[in-house]
């Protein structure tokens, strides 16, 4: 029993919102990051200044453009910027193609120079700035701040700057200052001194940030000399030897700054990832895992179509029991958001400041309501690719993109203390930090007193693992820990993800289309009871390990400071038609009552019951199951008719039928009779009773007490039982059609079933006088 539910229920919905702001630190313990990461660069050649031309920026250029190309970086290459508004544009241009978790790479060949940044101080603090071919000064600062400052900063003109996607900047001033004045377009004239180190603003401001000045004694290249520059020398040619970017940058000759630390650089060894299509240019992916960047900036991997099973072995450690298993076939495949929806991502889709309880670009939403989802989908969907269409993941969708072809408990295999290098949990460093939890950066703080929240000495989180450390005390930054085999990052822990499946235990596989997500949040709590809200997957930074598996089902309805999403991409369309179904009347090989009142057969498989009378009678009719059937539901037709008092259906003097308890078992291959479960119960008449609970009609029938049961009036007319015994074989919005559990399959199909009707025990009897069995199947098997 976790010592405080409320914070880690596994329904999200009861957990309540917490205060202190994110913490989160990645330790040099943790391992290298294996994957790549998408990297752009922004290369800059100043050359024909007034003061004078230079004659290696463009030679510099041409060559660090070629040789990052060749390492996987997308290059964007400008020369001669003509004054501070077009350099600005180009390094607000650049930055917003930047992808999420990637890195930027600005290089600038040509003069800087010092600029004051602030008086009074001792020594003077200075600024470095671009200049423009015309003189303008463009401060370094200003380069940062498009690349690093988070998305509710400052605002320009009353606009707010959204950032790029980067993770890790780096910016390369392979440049001097200008000549002085006097001695402006001489030969070899000597350029104005470079500020000294610690009279440039500190880059803690500037997180993430690497910045390399280029060496004060390597004179800019003159007019008429060969060659690029020495550092864009260095550059090149450790690239061109096959160093690794985290290699190469630390080598280079100058002075550095730097706010990226070694596990961050660590993420420059590998490759860089590729997107397989322009942003406005989509089509399905070539194998699992590929990777597609919209004009957003949110990298999508390719999940391809084919066939798992979803939930979980009923002997999987921890287990739930709406884990139910069934096999899931995907005829299309998808494309997954490859991180968490981050704050920077959702702002320009509509998404707003609170959001978040984070200030860093990169967090995830996890502060977000259904109202709040239906419009970040608007806004995503405005800009949709062609024939594709932006969505909340289904809970099919979600748990096969994060098995990504596995069958264990995480998609890194059983042993939940690897989960560690996979996943944020509630973990030692949660447990250590007395923290007291998220709210957002716009929300009233509350007081942290024992009734609220508990008190220190206990802690809020004293249920954390005592010893596992992920190293994140909140929400952690997207793509901190390792990605499955598709490369999707945090699908298990991190925040717990709404998809657009309404919870169900029997899995009946509601979902609702975005424009019903405000109407569903209305609902009062009355009813909800049988469905709860959305399924919300993988677990978050305050759940314990068993609640990060890939077959765990969370619900929520309501704003939770540890609930996000990550979008989904499908082929409009994509769904096609539902499996053809049809009833099959099943005739009874043998109908016995517990009063000995006579049931006969007739061909057409109606049952008629006469002689005996008593309440609380219970009627037993086993039929065998045609071949190539495999009953999704069965139906109980009660009948009316001419020979029945009031015309039936029922045999008492009221002709009313009340049926307090049913039960069916079946047999498969000729083995032994099981129960089957009784998934869910419906009636075909709105005006029918269902005793004292008319908003769980399942448990009316199905809970073993007569005081409940289900009412059909004696009017004369027809009515219907109907119960799912199996999991439905469907296709749903995700295009996934789902049939009957995995168990089902190794054991063979369904030869015979038999159903048991039991009637109310009060007087009068209102015992079935007339009725029919059926089956619901499909008309042509997968």
């Amino acid at each position: 029993m976790d010592s405080h539910p409320g914070l880690n229920a596994r329904r999200y919905r009861f957990r309540p919102a917490l205060t202190v702001g994110w913490v989160a630190t990645v330790v040099a313990t943790l391992p290298a990051f294996a994957a790549g990461e998408h990297r752009h660069a922004l290369v800059i050649g100043q050359s024909t200044y007034k003061t004078g031309t230079l004659a290696a920026p463009p030679r510099d250029v041409a060559a660090v453009a070629e040789a990052l190309a060749k390492q996987g970086f997308t290059v964007t290459k400008v020369e001669n910027l003509a004054g501070i508004k077009d350099l600005d544009e180009s390094v607000k241009a650049f930055a917003g193609s930047v992808p999420t978790n990637g890195t930027s790479l600005v290089y600038f060949s040509g003069h800087t120079m010092a600029v004051p940044v602030a008086t009074g101080t001792n020594p003077p603090r200075s600024d470095m700035a671009l200049l423009a071919v015309d003189g303008g000064k463009h401060p370094l600062t200003a380069v940062l701040r498009q690349l690093v400052v988070a998305p509710y900063g400052p605002r320009v003109g009353g606009v707010k700057s959204f950032p790029c996607g980067s993770r890790i900047n780096v910016v390369i001033l392979d440049a001097t200052p200008p000549p002085p004045p006097a001695a402006a377009g001489k030969p070899g004239a000597a350029p104005a001194p470079q500020p000294a180190p610690e009279t440039l603003p500190p880059l803690d401001v500037t997180p993430d940030t690497l910045v390399v000045f280029r060496p004060a004694d390597l004179a800019v290249t003159a007019v008429g000399a060969a060659g690029p520059s020495p550092l864009a020398e260095r550059l090149v040619a450790g690239l061109a030897a096959g160093e690794p970017l985290g290699a190469v940058l630390p080598a280079l000759p100058g002075r550095t700054m730097s706010s990226v630390t070694p596990a961050d650089l660590s993420r420059l060894k590998g490759p860089a990832s590729r997107s397989v299509s322009p942003p406005d240019t989509l089509a399905t992916g070539p194998e699992p895992g590929v990777e597609w960047v919209d004009r957003h900036g949110m990298v999508f991997c390719w999940c391809p179509r084919g066939e798992f099973t979803i939930g979980s072995p009923v002997t999987e450690p921890e287990r739930q029991p709406d884990e139910l298993r069934a096999v899931v076939t995907f005829a299309e495949g998808f494309w997954m958001a490859k991180h968490e929806l981050c704050y920077r991502e959702s702002l320009p889709l509509g998404g707003q400041d609170n959001n978040s309880t984070g200030e860093h670009k990169l967090l995830p939403l996890n502060a977000t309501s259904p109202p709040h989802v239906a419009k970040i989908l608007a806004g995503a969907n405005a800009n949709a690719p062609a024939g594709w269409e932006y969505g909340l993941p289904t809970e099919a969708e979600w748990e096969y993109a994060a098995r990504a072809g596995t069958k264990t408990a995480y998609s890194f295999g059983d042993a939940p203390a690897d989960l560690m290098r996979h996943g944020n949990f509630a973990d030692k460093a949660l447990r250590e930090s007395q923290s007291f939890g998220e709210v957002t950066k716009w929300s009233r703080p509350r007081s942290e007193t024992a009734l609220f929240f508990g008190d220190r000495q206990t802690g809020l989180y004293s249920y954390a693992h005592p010893f596992w450390n992920d190293a994140s005390v909140g929400p952690a930054r997207v793509a901190t820990y390792l990605p499955n085999a598709w490369g999707l990052h945090d699908m298990h822990g991190n925040v717990a993800e709404m998809t657009s499946t309404i919870y169900a235990a029997n899995r009946t596989g509601l979902v609702l289309p975005p424009e019903q997500h405000k109407e569903w949040s209305a609902r009062p709590e009355s009813e909800t009871d049988a469905v709860r809200g959305y399924v919300c997957k993988g677990g978050s930074w305050a759940s314990t390990p068993s609640y990060c598996r890939s077959a765990f089902r969370g619900w929520a309805s309501v704003k939770d400071s540890i609930l996000g999403l990550r979008l989904v991409l499908r082929r409009k369309g994509a769904a096609g038609m539902p499996p053809a179904t049809r009833w099959t009347t099943l005739l009874p090989a043998a109908v016995t009552t517990t009063s000995g009142a006579m049931a006969t057969v007739a061909a057409d498989g109606t049952v008629t019951v006469s002689g005996t009378l008593v309440a609380g009678d219970t009627y037993t009719a086993t039929c065998p199951v045609p071949s190539g059937i495999d009953p999704r539901e069965l139906r109980l037709e009660v009948l009316a008719d001419a020979a029945l008092p009031k015309l039936g259906p029922g045999r008492g003097p009221t002709g009313v039928v009340q049926v307090s308890d049913l039960s069916i078992t079946g047999s498969r291959g000729g083995g032994p009779a099981v129960a089957i479960d009784l998934l869910d119960v419906r009636s075909d008449d709105p005006k029918d009773s269902w005793s004292r609970n008319p908003n769980a009609p399942s448990a009316a029938v199905v809970d073993g007490r007569p005081a409940t049961f289900w009412s059909a009036a004696g009017d004369g007319k027809n009515r219907e039982l109907i119960v799912t015994i199996g999991l439905p074989s469907r296709t749903g919005s995700d295009a996934a059609r789902w049939r009957y559990p995995v168990e089902s399959v190794t054991q063979g199909p369904l030869t015979s079933i038999t159903v048991t009707i039991a009637h109310r025990q009060e007087l009068p009897p209102a015992s079935l006088g007339k009725f029919r069995i059926s089956v619901l199947h499909e008309e042509t098997l997968p």
